[in-house]
């Protein structure tokens, strides 16, 4: 049958480390027809078993500061030269979650982790899992429109006509941006 469960009151200086059972686990332990369920609670004198976490931001194309929630306490990384790391020692073994906010211009372009994912990571004792988060810079988006008034006609002198530039993308040009137009044959400036 099913339905029997134990759960130990741990004294004080002790860590219960683990308490596997033969058909089970102590939240939920099966009695078989004809056999004996063991369950076996192991303790350990002293502080917790503990790992950590080590969260690696990663950018392309620029650097920022992104927020973050977690179950273990980062609540942003600002990257210097593309990247930033941060750590966090004497987490208890287990599982933790962290979740990076969408920040506008910039698009999550990997995340992963050495043990589990990012949001369920998995630290395990004297191990630290290293996650790491990489974004990338959204690109200008340039749109180019020539216009003018009047009609042109071959050889004609002074017609003028005007070049307009747009960025309709999130993120600004860096550095000069050149726009060079090439006439139709038979057309000189």
């Amino acid at each position: 049958g099913g339905g029997y469960a134990f759960n130990e009151i741990v004294p004080s200086g002790w860590t219960q480390t683990s308490a596997p059972c033969t058909n089970g686990t102590s939240a939920a332990i099966v009695v078989v027809a004809g056999a004996t369920t063991t369950c076996v609670i192991t303790n350990t004198l002293g502080a917790p078993p503990v790992g950590a976490i080590t969260v690696v931001k990663n950018t392309v194309g620029g650097d920022g500061t992104f927020a973050f929630s977690s179950s273990f306490g980062l609540a942003y990384l600002t990257t210097n030269g593309g990247t930033a790391t941060l750590t966090f020692n004497g987490l208890a073994t287990g599982s933790y979650s962290l979740t990076e906010t969408a920040q506008s211009g910039w698009t999550q372009s990997g995340a992963s982790c050495t043990n589990g994912t990012p949001a369920s990571i998995t630290v395990n004792v004297g191990e630290t899992t290293t996650c790491t988060i990489t974004n990338t810079r959204a690109a200008p988006d340039l749109i180019i429109a020539k216009s003018h008034a009047g009609d042109f006609y071959q050889g004609d002198i002074g017609d003028a006509y005007t070049l307009t530039v747009t960025n309709a993308g999130p993120n600004p040009t860096t550095g000069v941006v050149t726009v060079t137009d090439a006439l139709p044959a038979g057309l000189t400036a």
